[in-house]
C-alpha cells in the first residue's frame, strides 16, 4: 500500500482542545487515529465506510487541508449522463470490433461510430496519423486483443 496514506497526519490534540472546550472522547479518539482509520478503511476495500468517516472527521474536527485532499482523493466518482449520440457510436464500436477487429489482433484501432478510423501497433503513430488526416477529434482508441 502507498505510505503517502499515512501522511494524513490527525490534527494535533492541542488543536482539538483549542477548538473545543470540552472534546468528548470520540472528538479525542478521531483526532488520534482518523488517518490509521482511513489507512486501514482503504486496504480492505470499504470505501463507503471510509467516506463516511472522512465526513465524521470534517463535521468533528473541522476543516483542514489534509482532510480536503483525502476528501477530493476519494470522492464518489461523478457519473456523467450519455447522450443519444455516444451510446449510438459506443454500440457501433462494439458491434464493428465484435464482427471485424479479428485481423487486426495485437494493434491499436481507432474508431468513430462503427467506422475503423485506421490501425497501427503504436497508439502515438496511430494519433499521429490521425491528427495529420483530421480524423482524431471523436476517436476511440482500442487495443485488439493481446
Amino acid at each position: 500500500m502507498n505510505d503517502n496514506l499515512t501522511a494524513g497526519t490527525p490534527a494535533p490534540l492541542t488543536q482539538v482542545a483549542e477548538t473545543t472546550n470540552n472534546p468528548s472522547p470520540r472528538t479525542l479518539e478521531l483526532a488520534k487515529n482518523w488517518s490509521e482509520d482511513v489507512k486501514r478503511l482503504v486496504e480492505t476495500g470499504r470505501l463507503v465506510e471510509m467516506r463516511e468517516l472522512l465526513e465524521e472527521v470534517s463535521q468533528t474536527l473541522g476543516p483542514s487541508d489534509k482532510l480536503a485532499y483525502w476528501q477530493r482523493i476519494f470522492a464518489k466518482p461523478k457519473k456523467l449522463p450519455s447522450t443519444p449520440a455516444s451510446s449510438v457510436g459506443n454500440h457501433a464500436n462494439v458491434a464493428w470490433i465484435r464482427r471485424q477487429s479479428r485481423p487486426y489482433y495485437g494493434q491499436w484501432v481507432a474508431l468513430r461510430e462503427g467506422v475503423l478510423l485506421g490501425a497501427n501497433d503504436d497508439p502515438n503513430a496511430l494519433r499521429q496519423q490521425l491528427q495529420e488526416a483530421g480524423t482524431y477529434p471523436g476517436a476511440v482508441f482500442i487495443k485488439i486483443g493481446g
